[in-house]
């Protein structure tokens, strides 16, 4: 699996500027193995803050939850997924806060697209679609 973006900058929805994406190191520690502390927002791992993907499963092995971390923060994209595989969830981050769209489908068999809402470091901005 790759997480790597076709660009190094991606077109901000909620603001229409251009963000950098912040490279992300291809380390992945399972979730389990992470400490998030709820005040700061921060992920560690042995006591430092983390950078690379923190990764899920459900029971058959099949991918669950994948986060970008960049020193203790989300960043860049989260990605959930329903247990047949289909997005449940796709958001983006910028230093651990939502920034640009957060797309969310439904878990019924169609997988309709739910909602677009988009985000400007962590506030809502723009065009909200539910």
């Amino acid at each position: 699996m790759s997480c790597s973006p076709p660009s190094d900058q991606v077109l901000d929805g909620a603001s229409d500027t251009i963000n950098s994406i912040i490279e992300i190191p291809d380390i992945w520690v399972s979730d389990t193995l992470l400490i998030y502390d709820k005040m700061t927002s921060q992920y560690t791992l042995n006591d430092e803050l983390f950078s690379g993907y923190s990764v899920s499963y459900y029971s058959d092995n099949s991918v669950k939850t994948q986060i970008g971390i960049s020193n203790g923060k989300k960043q860049n994209q989260s990605i959930r997924w329903f247990r047949d595989g289909h997005y449940q969830m796709i958001a983006n981050y910028q230093q651990g806060k939502l920034h640009g769209e957060q797309k969310k489908w439904s878990s019924d068999t169609s997988h309709i697209l739910l909602s677009i809402l988009n985000y400007n470091v962590g506030k809502a901005h723009g065009a909200q679609k539910y």
